[in-house]
Order: structure tokens, then C-alpha cells, then sequence
């Protein structure tokens, strides 16, 4: 059972509990400009009304799916808490009563839970009250409110602090204290963020019961390290690598602070270590990763856990262009912490190649390499069609030049309802097969199951060599093999990718882009930013190009460009040869 003698409150984030820590310049000017633009934001929003999300709002999810415009209220009010409460620690010209009027709308609010994520949400009497359901962000809301009080202390009017506190035990730790909840032992991001900020707040509330809760709080924490391999690799993708070790290692800090237990040295210390190196792994050049899953093709890793990674490891610095999206700014944790562990780090940081590398718990291969002046980065996936955020996308592969995915991952989805219904997700070209570059074969796409894996069967580190036995992935009678065959030498990627079938069946072995197509006498031409690939095929198939327009995760048309070879046949191989060339 956790003991509290190792350690005290006043210890809890005690690097940003001195009121002059925040007046001191910041060193990193990314996060010094971080700091600018609170302060700017929390000074224009002082005075500007505070939304609210209405009944409509509230019961749209269960009329038509959507989340988007719940989430644009929700997250909009604590975007301006956090800017008006970093603004205040940051400088005297920010009011604090603009922190105090948010934190007292917040207290207003019906739930603090999304409704996507809410049970029985239309109705007037649900077995659990809608306001004592702790998801992601209910605990959130509660790890967020319960630091903001203490980091800005007095400033803040009694009756305030103690009506947060009261609505911190009604609405999040007490329901915690009475039941169990799924998310405590689900091998993904929701067992460490929702304990994560259920600790804390407890931490800081020195809540009834505060070690009982730790102890489950920590046995959640071993709850997402069993999603993760002794690979390390996150296989939800690197922005919820982010989100989820990144509220571990915010947990993991402040509970060695308060009780002097040390997650960081116990039994997962090598695991750990392997998790921490997770973005330099994925890192395929600039800011292009392996985007697998529900990842965005280019990465971002929050300046917080980027530093404190970087401390305990200073061999396994993240990249600073990485920094340069990472923004975060509607999880506190991530937020209030660039300021206290990464204001100090170095303004940039060498990307050292990395060599071949087969990550076998995963079945993900990445490797980089030379190719004249081009950098070029490659990555591929076996594993199964039932994993975390899944993707139907056995054999998916991203292939990037000077830092532009030319062949690639779309990136997670727009999360409305249907993208989380297995009936409807994989009809969307971000998850279905259709939006990945991999083969579908007499019209058949892949299925979505634990049923549909990837067999390995040749990995060759030293080759740059990966086989996969991908036809169990696909329902189709008289069906006999699909094999792909990747090779990466010298920055000139290979598919081989062999087909058998009972009898003649129109095969298309598809290869997508975010960039537009061109195919010319010679083959195609891909052109990004940065970067170009020349793309061959052998003879035998008929080059056709096809495009489709979906929603990037933020709401936002995107294009997917196809260059889809065609041929029927009872048995072939396409091999695809994608060259650097400018």
C-alpha cells in the first residue's frame, strides 16, 4: 500500500510553485514565444463573454453523431482558463479575475464529461448521474483546477478555491472513491490519463482515502505499460504517445514528489526506457514519422515530456522542429509543464540517423538513409487488424523525403460517432483500407479483426528486408497468398508483391499521397514540398489515377491521392521501385 512519508504536498510540481521562477526569462526562445502568446491571448479574452455549451449542444451527439461543436465550447473555455492562468503567473497585467470567472463557469457546467463518452446521455435518469462520469477530460478538468489553485495560491478569492474543491470531490473523487471504472485497467491512453488526473487532483486536495486512491492509481499506470512491447513503441501512434506516457510521466513526478515512490527506477525501468526513445525511433526526417494508427503524418511532441525525456536521457533529445507544432493547449498537464521543465533546454538539437530497425512486438520496421543529398525515411507495419485506433492496414508503409511523407499515412480521422463505430470507421479513407497503400483484390478490401494478422516471414535488419503474409486479412474464396516484400538500400525503396487466387481476379495494389500524382512516360512523379519520388512498376500493370476528398481529425477538407496499378491475373507480382530524384 502507498505510504505518504516519503514526500510532502508542498513538493507536488514544486519547480513551479515560486511565483518568481515565472518572472525569470525563458531560455528557450520556442518557449519563450510559447509564453508571449499566453499572455497576449489571456490580455485580449479578459474581458470577452464566457460561452457556454446549452442543451442543444449538450444532446447533439445523440441526434446526429457530431462532437464537434460540444468540443469547440468545452475546449474553448478551458483554452482561455489556461491562458488567463499561465498569463496571470507570467505577468501582473493579466487579471486574475479573468482566472476566477472561468474557474467559476467551469463550476457551472452540467458534466464535465464529453458526451461522446457519456452513457445514456439523453436520459433523465441514467444509472450513473452524468455529472459523476470520469472520462479523459472530467479527470482533466479536475487535475487542471486543483494545480491551478495551488499554483496561483492566495491570488485567488477563498469562496472560489473552496467551490472548486467541492465540485473536484463531487464530481470526480468521490465517484471514483465508489466504483470501479473500465478505464483502470484498458491497456491504452484512458488508464493514464484519467488516473493520472485523478491522482494529482487527490494529491493536491489531500483528499479522504488519498492513499487507496494512488494504489489504484498506480495499478492503472501498470495497466498502459502492458499495452506497450519491450519494443517501446506505442502502437496508438505518437500523438497519443503524447497523451498517454505523457500523463504517466506527469503521475510518475508527482507521486515521487509526494510519497517518494519512483515509477522512473522500479520493475519498468528498461521498458521505460525503451518507451522514452519512441519519437526518435518513428522519426523518419524533418517532422515526418511513422504515422500509424490514429497519428498524424507529421509528428509533434509535447516541449514537457520532450524535456523531462531529454533529462533523464540527454542522448535521446527529440528533434526541436518536433517542438514547433506542439501546442497542446487543451490538456493543462502538457501546458503548464513546458514552462517549468523546458525553459531551459538547448534552442536545437542534431536529428542523428538511426540504423535499421525491427521493433518485433509491434511489427513495425524503420530506417533512414542517404540518397545523394536527399534524406529519406522509411517505415512499415505487419501486426493485426484489431489493435488500439485501429487502421485496416497490414503491410501499410510510409516513405518520406527531406521530411515529406510522399507515400503516407492520412493521419487519424475526424472523430465524430461513426468514426468509432465499427460498422461505419472503416468506410472512412483515414481507417479503412482504402485510404492505406496496400492491395485490394476482386474488389476486397480488408477486414477489420484480431483474425486478420500479418505473418512474418523474413526480417533482415542489415538487408533492410521485411516479408509479410498478409492473406489472412482478406474474406475471399479460392484466395491463396498475398505477399509483400519491402527492401530499403541505399534510399531506393522495393515492394514485391506477390498474388495467387484459384482463378483470374482483378487485383490492385494501391499506393497513396497527401501530394498530387503525375504519371509520365517513365513511370509517376510524386513532388512535395522538399522532396520528389520517381515511382516504377513492372510491366503488365495499367497505371490509373484516383483521388478522394476526407476530413483531416481537425475537421478539415483534405485530398488522399491514389495511383492504383491494375491487372487481372490468377497469379502476379508487381514489383514497385520509389527513387529520390529532383
Amino acid at each position: 500500500m502507498t505510504t505518504l512519508d516519503g514526500g510532502t504536498l508542498e513538493a507536488v510540481f514544486a519547480e513551479a510553485r515560486d511565483p518568481q521562477r515565472w518572472r525569470e526569462p525563458i531560455r528557450n526562445r520556442r518557449i519563450a514565444q510559447q509564453a508571449q502568446a499566453f499572455v497576449d491571448r489571456a490580455l485580449a479574452e479578459a474581458s470577452t463573454p464566457i460561452a457556454s455549451p446549452g442543451f442543444r449542444v449538450h444532446h447533439r451527439y445523440d441526434v446526429d453523431g457530431d462532437r464537434t461543436e460540444h468540443s469547440d465550447v468545452y475546449f474553448g473555455i478551458r483554452r482561455r482558463l489556461f491562458a488567463a492562468a499561465i498569463g496571470a503567473l507570467l505577468s501582473d497585467e493579466v487579471p486574475i479575475s479573468a482566472t476566477e470567472d472561468l474557474i467559476w463557469a467551469i463550476c457551472d457546467e452540467y458534466t464535465w464529461a464529453l458526451p461522446a463518452h457519456i452513457p445514456e446521455l439523453s436520459s433523465p435518469r441514467p444509472e450513473i448521474p452524468h455529472d459523476e462520469i470520469i472520462d479523459l477530460f472530467s479527470a482533466e478538468t479536475a487535475f487542471a483546477l486543483a494545480e491551478i489553485i495551488a499554483l496561483l495560491g492566495e491570488r485567488l478569492h477563498p469562496l472560489l478555491v473552496a467551490r472548486a474543491h467541492r465540485e473536484i470531490e463531487r464530481r470526480v473523487l468521490g465517484p471514483f472513491r465508489d466504483r470501479a471504472w473500465f478505464w483502470e485497467t484498458v491497456e491504452t491512453n484512458w488508464s493514464s490519463v484519467c488516473a493520472a488526473s485523478v491522482g494529482i487532483a487527490a494529491m493536491y486536495l489531500e483528499t479522504d482515502g488519498l492513499e487507496g486512491i494512488l494504489d489504484r492509481c498506480t495499478a492503472a499506470m501498470d495497466a498502459l505499460l502492458a499495452g506497450y512491447g519491450d519494443d517501446g513503441i506505442c502502437i496508438e501512434g505518437l500523438n497519443y504517445w503524447n497523451y498517454g506516457f505523457g500523463h504517466f510521466a506527469y503521475y510518475a513526478e508527482a507521486l515521487r514528489q509526494r510519497t517518494g515512490v519512483d515509477l522512473w527506477a522500479g520493475k519498468d525501468h528498461e521498458k521505460l526506457t525503451a518507451i522514452t526513445r519512441y519519437p526518435r525511433n518513428v522519426a523518419l526526417g524533418g517532422r515526418a514519422v511513422a504515422a500509424f494508427s490514429d497519428a498524424e503524418p507529421y509528428g509533434m511532441v509535447t516541449p514537457a515530456l520532450a524535456a523531462l525525456t531529454e533529462r533523464f536521457d540527454p542522448s535521446n533529445a527529440v528533434p526541436r522542429e518536433f517542438w514547433a507544432a506542439a501546442g497542446w493547449d487543451h490538456n493543462w498537464g502538457p501546458v503548464v509543464r513546458q514552462f517549468a521543465w523546458a525553459r531551459d533546454a538547448a534552442d536545437e538539437v542534431t536529428d542523428t540517423e538511426t540504423p535499421a530497425t525491427w521493433f518485433g512486438d509491434a511489427a513495425w520496421f524503420t530506417a533512414r538513409a542517404r540518397s545523394g543529398a536527399d534524406e529519406v525515411g522509411f517505415a512499415a507495419k505487419g501486426g493485426d487488424n484489431d489493435e488500439p485506433h485501429n487502421h485496416n492496414d497490414l503491410g501499410s508503409f510510409v516513405l518520406a523525403v527531406n521530411g515529406d511523407p510522399l507515400l503516407s499515412e492520412l493521419g487519424m480521422g475526424y472523430y465524430d460517432g461513426f468514426y468509432f463505430l465499427p460498422e461505419t470507421r472503416y468506410e472512412t479513407y483515414s481507417a479503412g483500407a482504402q485510404g492505406h497503400s496496400v492491395p485490394m483484390i476482386a474488389g476486397v478490401r480488408q477486414h477489420h479483426g484480431r483474425g486478420a494478422a500479418a505473418v512474418v516471414e523474413e526480417v533482415s535488419e542489415e538487408a533492410g528486408r521485411l516479408t509479410l503474409d498478409l492473406t489472412s486479412a482478406y474474406d475471399l474464396g479460392g484466395l491463396q497468398l498475398v505477399r509483400r516484400t519491402f527492401t530499403f538500400a541505399g534510399g531506393t525503396l522495393t515492394i514485391d508483391d506477390d498474388f495467387a487466387a484459384d482463378e483470374p481476379v482483378e487485383i490492385v495494389d494501391r499506393l497513396v499521397s497527401l501530394f498530387p500524382i503525375q504519371v509520365t512516360e517513365h513511370g509517376a512523379v510524386i513532388r512535395g514540398d522538399d522532396g520528389a519520388l520517381q515511382v516504377t512498376w513492372s510491366e503488365g500493370w495499367i497505371p490509373r489515377l484516383r483521388s478522394a476528398g476526407f476530413l483531416t481529425h481537425a475537421g478539415d477538407a483534405a485530398t488522399a491521392h491514389f495511383l492504383d496499378l491494375e491487372r487481372t491475373a490468377s497469379s502476379a507480382r508487381c514489383t514497385i521501385s520509389a527513387v529520390p530524384v529532383h
